[in-house]
C-alpha cells in the first residue's frame, strides 16, 4: 500500500504528444494526471476535478496566450499552484505574476522536484 498521498496534476498544452509524455512521466512518479488540450480559442478545465497543481505550457499554438489561460485558471482554481513550463531559459515577464513557478522543459527529475516543492508550499499555506 502506498504511504504517500496521490496528488492530482492538471496538464495543459496544445500538443497531445507532449501531454502523453508528461502524463506518463508524472504517472510513473506516482501522480494522478488530468490532461487538457488547448484549442485555437478554447480551453476546458475539468471543473469537477480539484487538481493539487497545474502544469501549463508557455508557448501555445492558439489565439489564447498562456497569460490569458493562467488568468482563467486563477478564476476556476484560485488556490491551486501553477507551474509554467517552457523551453525558454527563464520566466517570461508577461506571465510571472500569474504563476507560482517556472521550469525549463526536458528534465523529468527537475519537473517532479518542482511539483513536489509547490505542493509542499501549498500544504504549508
Amino acid at each position: 500500500m502506498r504511504s504517500n498521498p496521490v496528488f492530482t496534476v492538471l496538464l495543459i498544452d496544445d500538443d497531445t504528444q507532449h501531454l502523453k509524455l508528461q502524463a506518463r512521466t508524472l504517472s510513473k512518479a506516482g501522480f494522478r494526471t488530468i490532461t487538457t488540450v488547448v484549442g485555437s480559442n478554447i480551453v476546458g478545465f475539468h471543473e469537477h476535478e480539484r487538481p493539487d497543481a497545474i502544469l501549463l505550457d508557455y508557448r501555445l499554438n492558439s489565439d489564447l496566450s498562456s497569460a490569458q489561460i493562467a488568468s482563467l485558471i486563477r478564476q476556476t482554481f484560485p488556490h491551486t499552484p501553477i507551474l509554467l513550463m517552457s523551453n525558454l531559459p527563464s520566466m517570461p515577464q508577461d506571465i510571472a505574476p500569474l504563476v507560482d513557478g517556472f521550469i525549463s522543459k526536458g528534465d523529468d527529475a527537475t519537473l517532479i522536484a518542482a511539483l513536489m516543492r509547490l505542493l509542499r508550499l501549498k500544504g504549508a499555506a
